[in-house]
């Protein structure tokens, strides 16, 4: 019966287990947090627009790269190539 006796001594702590356990917990809340930082800082980078437009730049530039009389399809193509949003509202009715 000796034999099966538990030397409480030599026997690791309850302890440790739980020190383990809470480190390798804080562990992946960290790693977790670090990685969510990072996919919030890509994603505010990937949403980031000019604040102001300055209307008068945008204007000369179309004159300077845009010929007169291009089509539609054309101004569109360069806008979209500037990544200017734009839309098409059509000819007013009774306009001068």
């Amino acid at each position: 019966m000796d034999d099966f006796r538990v030397n409480r001594e030599l026997a690791a702590p309850r302890s440790s287990y739980t020190e383990v356990h809470m480190r390798r917990v804080l562990i992946t809340i960290l790693v977790l947090v670090g990685i969510l930082g990072v996919l919030a800082a890509v994603t505010f980078r990937g949403r980031h627009v000019k604040r102001k437009t300055d209307v008068a730049a945008v204007e000369k530039d179309i004159h300077d790269h845009v010929l007169i009389g291009s089509s539609r399809a054309d101004v569109a193509a360069y806008l979209d190539q500037r990544k200017i949003v734009h839309s098409y509202i059509g000819e007013l009715k009774g306009a001068a």
